[in-house]
């Protein structure tokens, strides 16, 4: 995969559309105490695999929960996918 100018492309796993990082957000895998589960990573510093979604389209989350999307991204066969309402409404964009 080739980088464009402006930085590197991501998918999002709601909608499919390709985008730079600028505009998408980071969702990674964090330790929690009943096994691992999705965290926004905002300062894109997680270690690990990460899952991208587009920053301004709250559908495309519905849309990447709805198809089991976070689960094959982060190749697990079962995931806790379920974001509490303070992390779904958290920041998912990058401070600039």
């Amino acid at each position: 995969m080739r980088a464009a100018a402006d930085g590197p492309r991501r998918t999002c796993l709601g909608c499919r559309a390709r985008k730079t990082q600028d505009r998408l957000s980071r969702l990674a895998l964090a330790p929690g105490p009943d096994g691992p589960r999705v965290v926004w990573d905002p300062e894109r510093t997680l270690g690990g695999r990460g899952a991208w979604l587009c920053a301004d389209n709250p559908a495309c989350l519905e849309n990447a929960l709805r198809k089991r999307a976070l689960a094959r991204a982060f190749r697990r066969k079962e995931l806790r996918e379920e974001l509490g309402p303070a992390e779904a409404a958290g920041p998912r964009r990058r401070p600039a």
